[in-house]
């Protein structure tokens, strides 16, 4: 490895996998030996063969990471345009929107502050259907200037919904009780921590019923049954998203438990020291639900907590070493995925740290990477690259595509910038488009990102698309490979974008609002439209 790193290859054996751990100039050694982890094994080669991309050394004046994403090619102009249409507006920060296929002409769409809209596409209008804001914790941390990441973030209707009127909801909500899964209790010896490692919140999964599915009079139950409850040390990083799929069952999205480099004792964006991360990192320890794609079937009862299904064919259900409800692992905060329905295939974006954004296909049984890579590189949790504002933060250190054995590398990635032109600052999920009023989309994935500049006025949305995406690579029928990541629009949006929805008739809509946070009635629920 370049740059005087001491780069040394550890065997983790839990994950079964090889792993690069490095420092800056032996400065604090590798990255797992402080935290107990199997001493190095020899060090590994250097060149073509580790998937070394043979990157410059970085000029004066550029950091690494900087080197690392104009390794990386820019977002490309592309050929396909999109415009948006308002449907509706005057919501807070709607962040998801999900269809029926006996309501054609509707879309719920969820509020981050806790009310699920039912939008009637056809003229705009709109009438709540559900509100949890009495079961959320206080939505928009003054620290952070009202920024928050928690709130009503997911959203399903079981695939019987005509026939057994269940839906799906993931909340965050003050700690009650005793949770399903917590997180490691360390974090008490920090610079500034609690005395206590009391959670800042508890992710919620509920299971809610509506009497009449169908009849558009009738609404859900006052009552909830919860599925899963989940400690969260911090206030970031949820995931959220939920979705069925073609199987029937239950998609669950988990971040890594919020704060950065998925370890503790970082300061988080909220001022508070990161708490409750595993010595592996989260994502990467299989003991823990954070930083996962879970798979469960919430009509059984053969869980722990009994109030759900391990399914059978889970891709760990049988060894010991993991967690049964694991369907893959390796994600940082995999916020909006959906399925694509001609192929089956469970794609999204995994929002990045502070480098990289990228685009996954997940499969059974996959390691995603994060903290042993973000993107396709190699990430080094140690090398605490000073910020501007005197933090430090682990950093990508090298492109590393393909290597190690046993990760998975996304599909398609992009540079929050590139030669210092900024192009994002967190991928959100979207759709493959099945529609027909835009027919040069057919079959693309369209996607898009928060903001080209976190703290822009007027904020700057992006919506992407992928250059030579085929089904036969989502089915898995071809290997994978890395596509270009192309703009659909000539300049961003007026919106900071939270969220896609696709309605039964496979039209795809962009969410967001002009704040960029959960306050005030600016959001908005657009249609992809052609320009």
């Amino acid at each position: 490895m370049k740059q005087g790193q001491v780069c040394r290859w550890l065997l983790l054996g839990v994950l079964g996998v090889a792993v690069a751990g490095c420092s800056k100039g032996g400065a604090g050694g590798d990255v797992f030996t402080e935290t107990g982890q199997d001493p190095p094994l020899g060090d590994g080669a250097d060149g073509g063969s580790s998937g070394d991309g043979g990157e410059a050394s970085p000029s004066e004046g550029e950091t690494v990471a900087e080197r690392v994403s104009d390794a990386i090619p820019p977002v490309a102009a592309g050929t396909l345009r999109v415009g948006t249409q308002t449907v509706t507006a005057e919501m807070t920060a709607p962040l998801l929107g999900m269809a029926l296929p006996e309501l054609k002409d509707r879309l719920f769409v969820v509020d981050q502050v806790g009310m699920l809209w039912r939008v009637n596409l056809a003229d705009g209008s709109k009438e709540p259907y559900l509100d949890v804001s009495s079961l959320l914790v206080p939505v928009g941390i003054e620290a952070l200037e009202g920024y928050d990441e928690r709130g009503f973030l997911g959203l399903a209707f079981h695939p019987q919904f005509a026939t057994n009127g269940l839906l799906y909801t993931y909340t965050s909500e003050p700690v009650s009780g005793n949770a399903d899964f917590t997180f490691p209790k360390l974090g008490s010896n920090c610079t500034g921590a609690p005395s206590g490692l009391t959670p800042d919140h508890q992710n919620v999964l509920r299971e809610w019923t509506v009497s009449n599915p169908l009849d558009l009079a009738s609404r859900p139950q006052a009552t909830s049954r919860v599925v899963m409850r989940m400690d969260w040390g911090n206030y970031n990083h949820n995931g959220g998203m939920l979705a069925f799929g073609p199987d029937g069952l239950l998609y669950v999205s988990t971040g890594d438990g919020g704060g950065e480099d998925d370890q503790t004792c970082q300061v988080n964006g909220d001022k508070k020291p990161t708490i409750g991360h595993s010595p592996l990192g989260n994502s990467q320890d299989t003991r823990l639900i954070y930083g996962k794609m879970l798979r469960i079937d919430p009509t059984q009862r053969t869980s722990a907590n009994g109030q759900y299904g391990v399914p059978a064919d889970n891709p760990f259900v049988k060894d010991a070493r993991y967690l049964p409800e694991i369907y893959a692992l390796g994600l940082r905060n995999f916020w909006r995925f959906s399925f694509d329905t001609p192929t089956g295939a469970l794609i999204g974006g995994d929002v990045g740290q502070i480098t990289i954004e990228e685009v996954d296909v997940i499969r059974a049984g996959g390691n995603y990477g994060w903290r042993v890579k973000e993107g396709t590189a190699a990430f080094d949790t140690q090398a605490f690259e000073l910020d501007a504002s005197g933090e430090t933060d682990g950093i990508p250190i090298q492109l590393v595509p393909g290597y190690p054995e046993g990760l998975t590398d996304p599909i398609a990635q992009y540079g929050h910038e590139h030669e210092k032109d900024e192009q994002g600052s967190a991928t959100i999920g979207g759709f493959v488009y099945r529609g027909t009023a835009i027919p040069a989309l057919s079959g693309k994935y369209i996607f898009g990102d928060y903001s080209s500049s976190e703290e822009s006025s007027p904020p700057k949305g992006r919506l992407f698309t992928l250059s030579d995406l085929t089904d036969d690579e989502l089915r898995g029928s071809v290997p994978g490979q890395l596509h270009e990541v192309q703009s659909l629009t000539d300049k961003p949006i007026d919106l900071h974008v939270l969220g896609f929805a696709q309605d039964a008739n496979g039209e795809l809509y962009v969410l967001g609002n002009e704040s960029g946070i959960p306050k005030g009635q600016t959001g908005q629920l657009r249609r992809l439209v052609a320009p």
